[in-house]
This record gives C-alpha cells, sequence and structure tokens, in this order.
C-alpha cells in the first residue's frame, strides 16, 4: 500500500499543477490543445503518470498468491512465478530492508510484527525465484505461506534488520536493480517532477 500511496501523492502533485494552469489560463479555449504535441505535451505526462498510478492500484488489487501440496504460484499484473516445493531452497523472510540500519541477524520466526518487508525465494541452484513484496501482499498472505512452507519442509530464515547491499552480500541474487539501488528510483520519480514542472510552466505557464 505505500507504493500506492506513494504513487497517488505523487499523482495529484502533477496534477495540482497542470489544473492551475489549466483552468488559470483557460487551455481548453486554445486551439492548440490536442492537435499541437507540444503544447499538448503538460497535459499528456500526466495523464501518462495517472494511468501508471491506476496500474499499481489494478496490480495490487490483483495479486493473489495460491499455494497447494505442490508447489505455491504469486501473480500480479505484470509478473508472476510458480515453484514446485521441491524446487525452493529457502524462503527469507525479511522484517524490515532499511536504507541505512545496522547489520541485520537471523531471529525467531515469533518475533514481533505482523508483515515482512519482502519474502524472497531462492532455487536450489541459488537462483532468485520470486517474491512476495510487503507494497503488494498482505501479512495475512505472508504468514500463510509461512506456515505452507513448515508443513512442507522447505527452510525458512528470518531476518529482522538489513540493508540492501548487506542483503545483496548475503545472498547473491535475491534483489534486483531497483532492490539494490532505491535511491534512484525517488530521484527518478523527483527529476520527473521538476522537469514536469519546468515543461508544464515553460509551456502554458501560471
Amino acid at each position: 500500500m505505500v507504493a500506492v500511496a506513494g504513487l497517488v501523492v505523487f499523482s495529484v502533485m502533477l496534477e495540482f499543477l497542470v489544473i492551475v494552469s489549466f483552468l488559470g489560463r483557460r487551455i481548453w479555449h486554445n486551439p492548440l490543445l490536442f492537435h499541437d504535441w507540444w503544447f499538448t505535451l503538460p497535459f499528456t505526462l500526466w495523464l501518462l503518470i495517472v494511468l501508471l498510478g491506476v496500474l499499481v492500484i489494478v496490480r495490487t488489487a490483483l495479486g493473489s498468491l495460491v499455494m497447494n501440496s505442490a508447489g505455491v504460484r504469486a501473480r500480479t499484473l505484470l509478473s508472476s512465478f510458480s515453484a514446485d516445493w521441491g524446487e525452493i531452497a529457502s524462503i527469507y523472510f525479511i522484517r524490515d530492508i532499511r536504507r541505512n540500519a545496522a547489520s541485520g541477524d537471523f531471529l525467531d520466526p515469533n518475533g514481533k510484527g505482523a508483515a515482512f518487508d519482502d519474502v524472497i525465494f531462492m532455487s536450489l541452484s541459488g537462483r532468485r525465484i520470486g517474491s512476495l513484496s510487503g507494497r503488494f501482499f498482505s501479512g495475512k498472505a505472508q504468514r500463510a505461506l509461512l506456515e505452507e512452507a513448515k508443513r512442507q519442509g522447505v527452510r525458512v530464515r528470518f531476518i529482522d534488520e538489513i540493508t540492501p547491499a548487506e542483503l545483496a552480500s548475503r545472498i547473491p541474487g535475491s534483489l534486483r536493480l531497483c532492490d539494490r539501488h532505491p535511491g534512484l528510483m525517488v530521484l527518478l520519480m523527483f527529476v520527473i517532477l521538476l522537469a514536469h514542472h519546468a515543461i508544464t510552466f515553460k509551456i502554458w505557464g501560471i
């Protein structure tokens, strides 16, 4: 839900400047709107951000996790993975992936807290199979997975706090690029925001 809330706020921030310019300059009366690509660019950029936000919301709403005696299957709008229990070497339940924390230790599975920041599946060959991010899957779904994995005899490990760099070192191949460098995603969002404001101001004015 953090990802959803962030994109909603980001979209509203973009929307505010677009609406102020749109209403203040009476853009809807301008014959260039929807006829000249440069003049329409501010509205197009904002619309793309809104569509991205809607996509994330739909992805969250359609996310599903199916488990049975054969294996596990997770599916979202843009990605999915499945694996038999025998193909899974271990499942890491990570309570908190911190950006500036001290090194995390493996803790007792009955530690406090309801939801995990991430749950990572690793194969017998050391390959990352997939994950159940706390941004898209509830703590209830993660706990159901934990109980089923125990019943199937899959090794589960628990990490309380750890940084992305430490996690990548401890479990090679467990993180994607955006997970290893989360600051780049934040920087990208701010660059898009500033660029959109600059383009809107230059083309439409305030």
